[in-house]
């Protein structure tokens, strides 16, 4: 892979790597690439598509026990200093860039986390689970908390509703 998509360079790349089988996934802050050959040749795929309001982190993880590629992506703080952030996960054995998404903001965790917003995500798959975890800010841009999500993996295979855990 050589060369970054126009306009998407940048000092800090945060990047990530997924890797099963043949296909391999890669995340940098602004852009991400594919390959579906070994890592021979590689394709970008924009963290913008569907999700207009994408800012700058996101991060890739394999499950090779159900074979899913998950791709957490972080959204902007609107006017109120909240942002989103976006959870995708591939098809089963199906790595084709298809995602099915599930977006989630700070009070859908906690109601009174308001005017508050997601920054440094970093993710860990376990047996049964996926862990996400975030510093959470102030609208003010002071650190509040850090918060570790926990998100069934099966229900993220099958495209299903789950609750969920936070601590």
């Amino acid at each position: 892979l050589t060369g970054t998509p126009g306009g998407y360079n940048s000092n800090v790349a945060e990047a990530s790597v997924a890797q099963g089988g043949r296909f391999s996934f890669m995340t940098y802050n602004w852009y991400a690439a594919r390959s579906i050959f070994g890592g021979n040749t590689w394709v970008y795929m924009s963290p913008f598509a569907g999700f207009a309001d994408f800012c700058c982190d996101q991060v890739a993880i394999y499950d090779p026990a159900r074979d899913l590629y998950i791709w957490l992506r972080m959204g902007s703080p609107n006017a109120s200093g909240v942002n989103r952030f976006r959870l995708s996960v591939s098809e089963r054995n199906a790595f084709q860039s298809t995602f099915w998404n599930y977006d989630f903001y700070p009070t859908n965790v906690n109601a009174a986390w308001t005017n508050e917003w997601w920054d440094y995500p970093h993710m860990a798959v376990g047996a049964d689970y996926l862990y996400i975890s975030w510093n959470i800010f102030s609208q003010a841009g002071l650190w509040q908390r850090s918060v570790m999500l926990r998100f069934p993996l099966d229900a993220l295979a099958a495209a299903t509703g789950f609750s969920y855990n936070y601590m």
